[in-house]
């Protein structure tokens, strides 16, 4: 099945947030409840992307031209989506401010954490990984650009209604790979993990 993404801003290629809730918005329409959800990226995709739905004890996915992997649990049930790129060029962009979050975060450097009350007007994974890499950018300020690598969560974390959303840095291998908590109203529900590529 064909996804059809648009560019996020001023990037020039498909943002995690945008496969992320694409994904669970077409998954859920078959899948319902999703559970146990893991998203990890292996490289970034510029082109449009087809979906491809298995069962974890499927093998024939190969990894390799996957641009991302996604798994979740389904009434007992493992599965598996692979992503990978399709020739289709990505046409059209929207707007999208990062630097509107960042003005509603507030940073605890000591504890290496950051908290803000949510607006509607963005989504709550474009929340938490934008909250993830403002925290990084700032305790973490070594040369280079953060990628979103890897989410970890227990449910969908879009329609959750919450007062207040907090990351926090739980790990990190020098300044290149970290492993941040999420919690939504003081309730861990999963991990956030971002690498950063050394800019050209």
């Amino acid at each position: 099945m064909n996804l059809n993404f648009k560019f996020k801003g001023d990037r020039d290629y498909v943002h995690g947030t945008d496969i992320y809730t694409r994904l669970v918005e077409v998954l859920k329409q078959e899948y319902e409840p999703l559970e146990m959800l893991e998203l990890s990226f292996h490289k970034v995709a510029n082109k449009q992307l087809k979906m491809l739905v298995l069962e974890q004890e499927d093998n024939s996915l190969g990894f390799s031209n996957q641009a991302c992997i996604f798994k979740f649990n389904h009434k007992g049930q493992k599965y598996l989506v692979g992503l990978s790129e399709t020739d289709e060029n990505v046409k059209e962009r929207y707007d999208y401010v990062e630097s509107e979050i960042e003005q509603m975060a507030v940073i605890h450097a000591q504890e290496k954490r950051i908290g803000l009350a949510p607006k509607d007007k963005f989504s709550n994974i474009e929340l938490v990984v934008a909250m993830n890499k403002i925290l990084l950018s700032h305790i973490l300020p070594d040369p280079g650009k953060w990628y979103f690598a890897r989410l970890q969560v227990s449910e969908d974390v879009n329609p959750i209604k919450a007062s207040n959303i907090e990351i926090q840095l739980i790990k990190n291998i020098g300044s290149k790979i970290t492993k941040s908590s999420i919690a939504f109203d003081g309730e861990i529900i999963g991990n956030i993990f971002f690498s950063k590529v050394p800019q050209q």
